[in-house]
This record gives structure tokens, C-alpha cells and sequence, in this order.
């Protein structure tokens, strides 16, 4: 197969690639491309690889690394927003947040658990990409990541972790403060390019992008 359009590249680790089109859709690519990609990173049209499937979902496999090459351009992938409970199979490869969530470890050193307001929950592996839990579990988090099947019995679809963020702390400075409020003034003030860049900014859930959306995000910071 030789794809025609360019992607994007959510996360890379050893041969483990996710990517998304210009559409927001997403693929697993598993082998080595010869190349070392960056999260925004845009690998240019033309690669190619052999359609096969893991864990019951469809995954590009790489046997000729001629094809890949390095990337051109960045761009900020924009994650859809999951509760815990909804990390399933109509989210494979997608980048998400699964927003507000309580972490626990799991039963394995390669899991965790991820609660939600209601205390359900929903479990994630973080071998794929080798990223671990954070030390502190006290907090509230944000996790970004995608989503990913696997094989055992039968096929589970998990959270593979790219980043943890405590729960308003969205300039990522390690402190919920007025910096928070900075940086959602600045989102919303910001080119809207598209409904769901719209819909991460719609804070308030008016169907608008406004003033309304700064309180709320100060409302947010203040209960934290």
C-alpha cells in the first residue's frame, strides 16, 4: 500500500508508530521506518507498507524503510476528549484526553487503572510506549494518549499513555495558578480552524467560544 497523503505522528517507541491524517483519523504503523519522529512531526506522502492485522484491528506493517522520510513540517495534534469508561474500539488509534481521572496501579507493573467521577473505570497498559505513572497519584489527571487493541483471549482496547497533566493545570507548569487562565485566554482568543478545536475551547458548553469560557476555566482552577 502507498499512501497518497501525509500524517501526522502522535507518538513513536522503538517500532511502534501512531499516526493521524489531516482528518484527525488514525493508524498503528509497527516496524522500523528508519527515522526517529517527535510528537506534530509531518511525515510526508509516499510511504509504504503491507496491511495486516494485531489485536483484531488493521495496523500498517513496514518492511522497507526507503519510503519514509524525514518530516517537513509540525503541527499540534488535537486530542478528542474521553471519559475513562469510553476508551474502546471506536476510538482505535485515535489521539484522546481522557480528562479527569483518578490513577491507581493496576495488578501488573504494566497497568493501571483510571477512575472517573462516578467511580467506574476503565484500564490502560503503558508498555506500548514506556511511559509510567507519575509518582504523586494524589492529584486529579489529564492523560493523553491513544488508544490501542490487544490480543490476549480476546481483543481489549487500552490507553496507551503519552502524557500525564494534572486536572487544570493546562500550561503544564506543575501548579494550577492564573498561568491556566493565561493560557485558555490565549486558546480561545486564538484562530478556531476547526468544530472540534471549538468544542475543546467551549468550556462552558454554550455552543459558543467566549468570555464565558474563561470563567469557567477559572471556576475549574479555583476548585482544585
Amino acid at each position: 500500500m502507498v499512501f497518497n497523503c501525509p500524517v501526522t505522528v502522535v507518538a513513536q517507541y522503538d517500532k511502534h508508530l501512531f499516526v493521524q491524517d489531516e482528518w484527525g483519523m488514525g493508524m498503528r504503523i509497527f516496524g522500523s521506518t528508519g527515522h526517529d519522529y517527535e510528537f506534530g512531526d509531518i511525515i510526508p506522502a509516499g510511504f509504504t507498507g503491507t496491511k495486516s492485522l494485531y489485536g483484531g484491528e488493521p495496523e500498517l506493517s513496514v518492511f522497507f524503510t526507503n519510503y519514509f522520510q524525514e518530516p517537513t513540517e509540525w503541527a499540534e495534534p488535537i486530542p478528542t476528549m474521553l471519559d475513562a469508561v469510553d476508551v474502546d474500539w471506536r476510538h482505535h488509534a485515535e489521539y484522546v484526553m481522557v480528562r479527569n481521572v483518578q490513577l491507581a496501579p493496576g495488578d501488573g507493573e504494566d497497568d493501571f487503572f483510571m477512575y472517573n467521577l462516578e467511580e467506574d473505570y476503565g484500564m490502560g497498559y503503558v508498555a506500548t510506549l514506556h511511559v509510567p505513572l507519575p509518582d504523586d497519584l494524589t492529584p486529579r489527571y489529564d492523560v493523553f494518549g491513544v488508544v490501542s487493541s490487544h490480543y490476549t483471549l480476546n481483543t481489549v482496547y487500552q490507553l496507551c499513555p503519552i502524557k500525564f497533566v494534572v486536572h487544570g493545570d493546562v500550561n503544564d507548569d506543575k501548579q494550577i495558578n492564573v498561568g491556566d487562565v493565561a493560557a485558555i485566554y490565549n486558546i480561545i482568543l486564538g484562530e478556531i480552524d476547526s468544530t472540534q478545536e471549538e468544542f475543546l475551547c467551549d468550556l462552558n458548553g454554550d455552543g459558543q467560544v467566549n468570555v464565558g469560557d474563561v470563567a469557567a476555566a477559572y471556576d475549574q482552577i479555583v476548585s482544585q
